[in-house]
């Protein structure tokens, strides 16, 4: 176990609820989109006012939901390699104060 492990361990727990809230979030705005955009087109409003506001719904909003996701998504994955790169030499260093350092001076 590296000297910041704990630091990992929360970074850890922060990305995954940031991915959690996020899933709400998007369930609760992606959804009701959807169902706006079917209720519409199921004859609740119609012309071409109608028309434009599903384009816009299906090109605009829920795309950038998506898009959204994705970036939250590709956050977790840079924080997560860098926390890896980070963590390596940190198991490193560990692992050299508990073998050789520790034996040495017999501190550990």
């Amino acid at each position: 176990m590296g000297l910041l492990s704990l630091v990992f361990g929360g970074v850890e727990s922060i990305l995954s609820e940031v991915t959690n809230q996020f899933n709400v979030v998007q369930e609760m705005a992606t959804n009701p989109l959807k169902l706006i955009v079917q209720t519409v087109m199921g004859g609740e409003w119609v012309g071409d006012g109608a028309d434009a506001f599903v384009k816009e719904l299906e090109n605009l909003a829920i795309p950038g939901t998506g898009q959204l996701g994705d970036t939250i998504n590709t956050f977790g994955k840079n924080i997560g390699s860098s926390v890896n790169i980070i963590k390596e030499p940190d198991d490193a260093v560990s692992s050299l104060i508990n073998s050789t350092i520790g034996e040495v001076f017999d501190f550990f």
